[in-house]
């Protein structure tokens, strides 16, 4: 597979904001109306949709009051998603849904994980350099930047298991 290592190619910036709207489940907001917003700079990448206000929406194509209402209530809506799901939807090269997860559970916000260096996030069990490096690599790169200086300000999505205390030997891991 292809992989284009230009953050700001236009097809990349298209497939990630594709992707994010997918993982976050953000009903109403498919590849064409992904295409629209960047056709009409209404959006440059995907910390840009929570700005987005229903009158902006209705200048385009196949927007009307109440679609425009919808789309911009189910963006706000991702808003409530756990810390993994938007590790995981940020796109992050070499994060999948797993390790989105074991970062969530170790590092617990988004400041937390961006203020972490390549080794603490190279100690959790089942993150390896490569993921190490991309996560700490991804806070900083021009492409993303904005986005975790976004999320960072904002804490927008819902707490994740905070980091265990150290208190007592095992964490609790109760599956019933």
């Amino acid at each position: 597979m292809a992989y284009c290592s230009n953050v700001s190619c236009p097809g990349r910036i298209l497939e990630s904001i594709v992707h994010f709207a997918a993982v976050m489940d953000i009903r109403g907001l498919g590849y064409e109306r992904v295409r629209a917003l960047l056709d009409a700079k209404l959006i440059k990448d995907v910390a840009d949709l929570y700005e987005l206000k229903p009158a902006d929406l209705l200048a385009l194509e196949g927007f009307a009051e109440k679609s425009a209402q919808q789309l911009v209530d189910a963006i706000q809506a991702s808003n409530k998603q756990p810390l993994s799901t938007l590790l995981y939807a940020l796109g992050i090269r070499h994060v999948g849904a797993q390790g989105a997860k074991l970062l969530a559970r170790r590092f617990g916000t988004m400041k937390a994980l961006r203020n972490a260096s390549v080794e603490e996030i190279g100690k959790i069990r089942g993150v390896g350099p490569a993921i190490a490096e991309a996560v700490a690599g991804s806070s900083t790169s021009p492409g993303t930047a904005s986005c975790w200086s976004a999320w960072t300000s904002r804490g927008s999505t819902s707490p994740s298991r905070p980091p265990p205390s150290g208190r007592g030997r095992w964490p609790d891991r109760r599956t019933w």
